[in-house]
């Protein structure tokens, strides 16, 4: 055989080697990539999927739908899609289990950990469901990595659309570089609303924390929990309901915080000023600690609103004003 046959056959085996190999790889990467939960998603695709979702209303092909979904991309849209089919089978646990192990992951980022960790709770406190040490570690170390992440990425932003602001005044209002830098600073201005967004804990974690330890009847980590939550008053209305208000009250009573009692009583009333009984108890707690006039002006507001609609209450408080116009008889006010 001549010597350019035999290099000729060589060079046909190396081409056929190599070509095998990028075979081999295409396929490991191709499994890789529908079964590692990486698989990228356009928005119409989602939509398309959740329509499915939607659309089997058989609920045991309907969670085998979206596990074999969430092997090719765990997204926290079809998650909580599978959770929400667990607690429609009355199966809470199986749902808390899948939402501790996304919680652990140290794959997802703190935000995601935060949102899957708050619908554990939320599951847990609407099963009376005891939630473990081990967990209300986690709960905690989550809670806290995710303030001090938004602490950090708000400053971080800040120094970014600073730079930026300087730099987009140095440019010409319809030139390309002025268009990309605004366009930076619109994509950090939406990561700042995120971040705002977060920092007054949207899912009422820490909330629904103290909620969980008030039932369980253990008072001081309710408070614990309660003060961490509503330590911050600059948060939609919508986040505050009343009966864990009403327990943080009664918490702040039983551990002599008095006048914390008072301005939380007072911001509840402010909250539902028709709910007679809270501010009823306002009118008390004022006139308990010697604040009688405060108190008056409390049941004077509470006959006014009554007139029109509510005769028991109209005479109820006019009563409690006769009696606190006598315990003033004598004061400076009368003099």
């Amino acid at each position: 055989m001549s010597l350019k046959r035999i290099l000729s056959l060589k060079k046909t085996r190396v081409l056929a080697i190599t070509l095998i190999l990028i075979i081999i790889i295409f396929i490991v990467y191709t499994f890789y990539y529908f079964n590692s939960g990486n698989k990228k998603l356009t928005d119409d695709e989602k939509q398309v999927i959740m329509n499915n979702i939607k659309n089997i209303s058989n609920v045991e092909q309907r969670i085998k739908y979206i596990k074999d979904i969430i092997k090719h991309n765990d997204e926290k849209i079809f998650v909580f899609q599978l959770c929400n089919s667990y607690l429609e089978q009355n199966n809470p646990e199986k749902a808390r289990s899948e939402l501790l192990k996304k919680a652990k992951s140290s794959k997802k980022s703190i935000i995601e950990r935060y949102d899957y960790i708050s619908y554990f709770v939320g599951i847990s406190l609407d099963y009376n469901l005891k939630i473990a040490d081990s967990n209300v570690k986690l709960i905690k170390s989550i809670d806290k990595k995710l303030f001090k992440y938004l602490d950090d990425q708000n400053s971080k932003i800040e120094k970014k659309i600073s730079i930026l602001s300087k730099d987009l005044k140095k440019q010409k209002e319809n030139s390309s570089k002025f268009y990309s830098i605004n366009k930076k600073m619109q994509l950090l201005l939406q990561e700042k609303d995120q971040i705002s967004i977060y920092s007054m804990d949207p899912f009422q974690l820490e909330r629904m924390m103290g909620d969980y330890y008030y039932k369980m009847k253990e008072p001081e980590l309710a408070l614990y929990w309660y003060k961490k939550f509503y330590n911050n008053l600059n948060k939609p209305l919508s986040y505050y309901t009343i009966q864990p208000l009403r327990n943080y009250i009664q918490l702040l009573l039983d551990f002599k915080e008095i006048n914390q009692a008072i301005l939380y009583q007072g911001f509840l009333c402010n909250l539902s000023p028709y709910l007679f009984d809270d501010l009823y108890k306002l009118a008390d707690l004022l006139s308990l600690y010697k604040d009688q006039l405060s108190s008056l002006f409390t049941l004077m507001f509470i006959n006014t609103l009554s007139q029109s609609y509510d005769e028991i209450h109209y005479k109820k408080s006019q009563i409690f004003i006769f009696s606190i116009l006598e315990k003033l008889k004598g004061s400076e006010i009368y003099q």
